[in-house]
């Protein structure tokens, strides 16, 4: 069988050094692991890792965590192409369930039984394969509901959207809730937030339209849609995004983006959502190093390019 590792980092000097130390690598199936997700799947105190791995046969490998930073192999269950995972407890039970995503225009969820294991594959249709997947209350009722990045579809039809799956509040799920994404472009990452302070979750979708790079900002309506509240250029093709607090500001959510060059990885902090607007953006050079490290090399700040209002 052929396999690949997960390395894990753990912090091991003081918190103003910031510095790593390579702990071990783990052995999963499959040669192309593409997302983690962490949670105590056994209820042992130990944080532990769902892996998912697009290899014929596309699977989801589960490593219990020992306490000490090292992982021991559980078990590995199949499912559709996968790229995307996360982990909520779906039921609300305090059990920490698995939603993953990928191809297939479907979405899986496999629920947790508390002890490190999970209940085989349920699948969801889809508008079309998923991107990236996530989990929040988006249509304000307490249930966790399902968002899906969604592209083109098996039969080549192009979705170019994002998708709630509402949640029952039993693990299952009902008919997706499309909102297409805006200003023409095909989504790459999301996260989601409360950018405008209105109590709904939102979501922010990085992406590309022709040789352009930007985020859009969608405003949530409580309901399972979205509106469409600007986009902001970007430097270079955006990989990833996170939502937190990068500033002072500790009521206004930030975003920082990486664009997927090898050498040099650009962060951009976006700041400033009182109003569902992002502020100036500050472009943090990283010159990345081997193994496993990133020099920080400096910041510049420029002004964010705003579109759609």
């Amino acid at each position: 069988m052929r396999c690949a590792a997960l390395w894990m980092l753990l912090a091991l000097a003081p918190a103003d050094a910031a510095q790593f130390e390579t702990r071990a690598g783990f052995l999963v199936a499959g040669t192309t692991p593409y997302s983690v997700a962490i949670g105590d799947f056994n209820s042992d105190g130990a944080l532990d890792a769902a892996v998912v791995n697009d290899h014929s046969p596309s699977s989801v490998v589960i490593l219990l965590g020992n306490g000490d930073g090292t992982f021991r192999q559980g078990a590995t269950y199949q499912v559709n192409v996968v790229f995307s995972v996360a982990a909520a407890s779906l039921r609300q039970n305090g059990i920490l369930d698995l939603v993953v995503g990928g191809g297939n225009d479907t979405v899986s969820v496999l629920l947790g039984n508390g002890d490190g294991t999970f209940q085989p594959p349920v699948a969801y249709p889809t508008t079309a394969g998923s991107v990236r997947v996530g989990v929040g209350n988006f249509m304000g009722n307490g249930s966790v509901d399902i968002i899906d990045l969604e592209a083109t579809s098996d039969q080549g039809e192009v979705c170019d959207c994002v998708e709630i799956l509402p949640g029952n509040g039993d693990g299952t799920f009902g008919a997706p809730i499309t909102t297409p994404i805006p200003y023409n472009i095909g989504g790459s990452a999301m996260v989601t937030g409360d950018f405008n302070n209105d109590g709904k979750l939102d979501v922010a979708v990085a992406g590309q339209f022709l040789s352009d790079y930007q985020v859009d900002i969608l405003l949530g309506n409580g309901n399972g849609t979205f509106d469409a509240d600007g986009y902001y250029a970007l430097p270079g093709g955006p990989d990833s995004v996170a939502a937190n607090y990068f500033t002072a500001n500790k009521k206004d959510l930030d975003l920082a983006l990486t664009d997927g060059s090898y050498l040099a990885i650009p962060v951009q902090v976006l700041g400033d959502h009182a109003r569902g607007e992002v502020g100036p953006v500050v472009n943090c050079r990283l010159k990345r190093t081997v193994p496993f490290a990133n020099e920080h090399v400096g910041c510049r700040v420029a002004p964010a390019a705003a579109g759609g209002r």
